[in-house]
């Protein structure tokens, strides 16, 4: 590791022995017999062995002589520790990182024997006793075993590539030597070592080493009792630093592993004691009508409590069709009783397993268990939302439960809705099409304290936007600081919006490169211009070498080729890092020795290829650049990422924290990566240490579930691979993607240029980009739409500005402000008379409103009365500005209080498309629906109430 260094402190703690009792030695159950040369004589003083794991920050001591340095002269590396004592230390941390509970036990009861025969020479005592046959069997097993746990703790390129010394992609099985096992074991025990601890924040002023808020037990050497395992001095300093460093580091005082969301007060429901029910039968089950009526209208803490317990114990258990004792969830605290999610992966893990033995055992009831846990969803997500829909409303506001923690239910609640959707996979089923998933993350804008405190902590509001698609992810992310970007002052992203990140974005008129080091001020260099002008006019790629790399002397030496004749490595970057240029600028040349030398690394003896010099500035020459950039990146042997936050964590870094500092980057929100990654053959980041390559960071298709925390981070990542291997399936005559897929990954991105995002999509929508580059700024959405033609009909809600243009008022400007969630394919056909599509509708007769009026439709035939709220993400609301409409396109009806309609207003006349006649609407605004239901419809007599005319299914002509 190249900034943390793991060291173990080893104490012998002296124990008075109990007396010694006749049966003790007659019913001793230990599979190793005790070692004679430790046994004391009875009554004698009992030895101890405790260990502690002590970090160090190795970058702490730089530009200080050695004597300022602070190192702990009571510890060892880990080097000078024996096999013995390093797995000692390990086993018993291992049966806490959330393992499947199979694992676990079996770490335990492994712990248990070596513990008899004695902590500091378990392995060479049980050898002893076992002979070496059977101890090589012993060991090859817990090899085998261990490794399984790597792979599961997400440590599978850091185990395989730099401990055991196997190529990336190497596949298993590894045979057991016992070099690999000692190697192994300190792996794990540095990720176990981070996760006790954290990586020690840089902002600390201490240079002391840190020392874990508990040492791990040891075994007598004689069998005797454990003795707490640190004194009550070092408890008490361990205690006030573990403190200092909650407040700094959060993220290191919890299992990335089982986390999901934090502990929520338990308000007292009593759980246990009651049979299996449905999630809409838990509150029947445990009290009659007429005392839900009474609770309902005077809502008391017990109602409060018993809302609560339905939402958890009883959401899970409605899904997964078990009982959950409280005994899983609860826990005792210095607080008071908490619910935890702590269990909650482990609970899942188990459903999944059952789901795998249904599937070869049942597959009808399957599809029917999949069905009975949809509508779960549905019934406990609009539960949920009742707080987006009625604010304070909910029985935890009423008892006066402080803001906080009825946030911290809340947030529960979604993150276990969230937990289950995502393990629902393993049905292997879909969700029917025009069908809406459970939504579990709107209620985190309505109950945002999350949110304001990450942005205070100097999170940018755009990355919260995006991270705000998973109540897990957010969450871990809360227990994080951001990397903010050297260069960005101290404003950081103040000045951001949840739209825009200003701190990101380049300013071309103030813009200036940035050296290697921030001491330099070596020359700049450029390629030969005329080279590469040449090669962009016969319609190839420039791509360069560098002969004189290791020249001493400032100059380098290019060389200009064409792409089609060599090799070569692309790079992918942003410009905020400070690699942005044009090949008649160049660029400093300590950056091109190190582009230069990254990419022989990669792939020796290849050319590389940066935009920054292989983009000219001429006007002509950049068009024929963009026209090539897909097939730039798509030919390119690698493309390597760099980005200053990915480049900020470590390769040993744990899983998640390397998925998390991929998905916040700057580089996953720029709008020209996302081709770049998507159309690579071979995609890697650069790490502060390393490189890893993208399937390096994913779990396999098999691999065991560790937990919705590393899934979610995992599912943004693989979303590139994913529609990366979409385009290879088109090349090979397959469905090529559509405007949908590419819409929503193209959530959150930017661009310095708003007017190049068609130019930076086109290629992944099979559209020739030379097309749009010649085409004015203002027309190239109209044109790729009409290129693409079939596209995604719910692109009318998406929250952003439209076109004005004829016939295309429906069309957004832009596609990164959102998209539908609306599960359907690319139906709607864009042509220049329209966008002609089938919406389910509500017509209404022509009707003029206020731009902040609220209004009500009765539609009669259905028995529901629903609210219309007009919707601010247009930055249209206000009483002066009208609209009249006639009629309303709405998204299928699902489990969505709230959704995002539109209004139109037909003018009479229509098309004729296949002999069909379609009646023309026009394009008025998008509106927000709600659902009004039960006491709260006494709350609409002040407005005004339309009637509906007709709901159904409508064949439009939209323009």
């Amino acid at each position: 590791m190249s900034d943390i260094r793991v060291r173990i402190r080893k104490m012998i703690v002296p124990v008075p022995q109990e007396p010694p009792r006749a049966s003790t030695e007659a019913t001793s159950s230990s599979t190793f017999p005790k070692s004679g040369s430790e046994a004391p004589a009875q009554g004698a003083p009992t030895e101890t062995t405790c260990y502690s794991l002590v970090l160090e920050d190795v970058n702490r001591g730089k530009g200080k002589e050695p004597e300022d340095a602070t190192t702990d002269s009571s510890s060892l590396p880990l080097e000078d520790v024996s096999c013995s004592e390093k797995l000692m230390v390990l086993l018993p941390i291992l049966s806490t990182t959330g393992i499947p509970a199979n694992l676990a036990a079996t770490i335990e009861q492994t712990c248990r024997l070596l513990s008899s025969v004695g902590p500091v020479a378990c392995l060479e005592n049980a050898e002893l006793i076992m002979g070496k046959e059977a101890m090589n069997k012993f060991l090859s097993d817990l090899f085998q075993l261990l490794l399984i746990i790597a792979d599961i703790l997400g440590l599978r390129a850091d185990v395989f590539q730099q401990y055991l010394g196997m190529q990336l992609g190497q596949m298993l099985p590894l045979t057991y030597t016992p070099e690999r096992f000692e190697r192994l074991v300190e792996a794990l025990l540095v990720r176990a070592a981070r996760d006790l601890l954290g990586k020690p924040s840089t902002a600390h002023d201490s240079t002391t080493p840190q020392i874990a808020p508990g040492l791990l037990p040891g075994s007598t050497s004689s069998g005797g009792s454990e003795t707490a395992s640190i004194t009550e001095n070092e408890r008490s300093s361990t205690e006030q630093q573990s403190s200092a460093e909650n407040n700094k580091s959060p993220a290191s005082m919890f299992n990335p592993n089982t986390y999901m969301t934090d502990d929520a007060i338990w308000l007292g429901c009593k759980h246990d004691g009651y049979p299996l029910s449905s999630f809409i039968g838990y509150q029947e089950l445990r009290y009659s009508e007429p005392q839900l009526v009474e609770m309902h209208q005077s809502p008391s803490r017990e109602y409060a409590a018993l809302y609560q317990s339905q939402l958890t114990f009883g959401f899970l258990e409605g899904v997964i069709e078990q009982k959950i004792p409280e005994s899983r969830l609860l826990k005792h605290t210095p607080n008071g009783i908490m619910i935890s999610t702590d269990e909650v992966p482990r609970i899942l893990r188990e459903w999944m397993d059952r789901i795998k033995a249904m599937k070869a055992a049942d597959p009808e009831a399957l599809r029917k268990w999949f069905e009975r846990t949809i509508r779960q969803f549905q019934y406990a997500s609009s539960m949920l939302q009742q707080e987006v829909l009625y604010p304070g409303q909910m029985p935890w506001h009423k008892i006066g439960l402080p803001s906080d923690e009825v946030a911290n239910i809340v947030y529960m609640v979604a993150a276990i809705g969230e937990a289950l959707q995502v393990a629902s996979s393993e049905f292997g089923f879909l969700l029917p099409p025009a069908t809406k998933p459970p939504d579990w993350m709107s209620v985190v804008l309505s109950v945002n304290s999350r949110l304001a405190k990450m942005m205070a902590d100097g999170w940018c509001p755009v990355t919260l936007r995006f991270l705000a698609k998973s109540m897990c992810v957010l969450g871990y992310a809360s227990k994080n600081k951001p990397i903010i970007r050297d260069g960005i002052g101290e404003k950081g992203h103040a000045d951001c919006d949840a739209l825009r990140c200003v701190a990101n974005t380049v300013d071309t008129a103030t813009y200036h490169n940035r050296h290697v080091r921030e001491e330099c001020s070596c020359q700049y260099v450029k390629p030969p211009v005329d080279a590469v002008m040449q090669i962009l006019s016969t319609g190839q790629v420039p791509v360069l070498t560098i002969t004189n790399v290791n020249s001493s002397e400032g100059d380098l030496t290019f060389t200009c080729n064409n792409a089609s004749t060599t090799s070569y490595v692309a790079f992918s970057h942003v410009w905020a890092d400070g690699l942005g240029s044009t090949t008649e600028e160049g660029l400093p040349v300590c950056q091109v020795r190190r582009l230069a030398a990254a990419a022989e690394r990669l792939v020796p003896g290849s050319a590389f290829w940066i935009d920054s010099l292989c983009v000219p500035k001429n006007a002509e020459m950049r068009k024929r650049a963009i026209r090539e950039m897909g097939r730039t990146y798509n030919n390119a042997t690698v493309v390597l990422v760099m980005d200053s936050g990915v480049q900020s964590c470590s390769v040993t870094a744990p899983l998640e924290q390397r998925l998390l500092r991929i998905v916040t980057s700057a580089w996953m929100q720029r709008l020209w990566t996302l081709q770049e990654a998507m159309l690579a053959r071979s995609l890697v980041f650069e790490f502060s240490d390393g490189i890893v390559a993208i399937q390096d960071l994913l779990p396999d298709d098999d691999a065991p579930f560790v937990s919705p925390l590393i899934t979610m981070l995992a599912v943004y990542v693989h979303s590139l691979l994913h529609r990366r291997n979409d385009l290879r399936y088109a090349r090979a005559g397959l469905p090529m993607m559509g405007l949908k897929q590419v819409s929503e990954l193209l959530y959150c991105r930017t661009s310095s240029k708003p007017e190049d995002e068609t130019l930076a999509i086109a290629s992944l929508l099979d559209v020739d980009p030379g097309e749009l580059v010649s085409t004015s700024p203002r027309q190239r959405m109209k044109t790729l739409l009409l290129k693409v033609r079939n596209i995604p009909p719910y692109i009318i809600s998406t929250p952003a500005p439209r076109l004005d243009e004829p016939c295309f008022g429906w069309a957004p400007v832009t596609l990164t402000s959102g998209h539908s969630d609306v599960i359907s394919n690319n139906e709607a056909i864009c042509t220049p008379e329209g966008l002609l599509a089938t919406y389910p509708s509500i017509g209404i007769n022509s009707t003029t409103f206020r731009g902040d009026e609220v209004w009500f439709i009765r539609l009669q035939l259905q028995s529901k009365t629903m609210m219309m709220s007009l919707e601010d993400a247009d930055s249209e609301r206000g009483a002066d500005m009208k609209y009249t409409c006639n009629g309303i396109l709405m998204e299928p009806l699902g489990p969505k209080i709230i959704q995002s309609v539109v209004a139109v207003l037909m003018d009479g006349q229509g098309i004729s498309v296949n002999g069909k006649w379609r009646p023309r609407y026009r394009f008025i605004k998008r509106l927000q629906l709600k659902h009004w239901m039960g006491p709260q419809l006494a709350r609409i007599d002040d407005h005004k109430v339309i009637e509906a005319t007709g709901f159904g299914d409508l064949d439009v002509c939209l323009v």
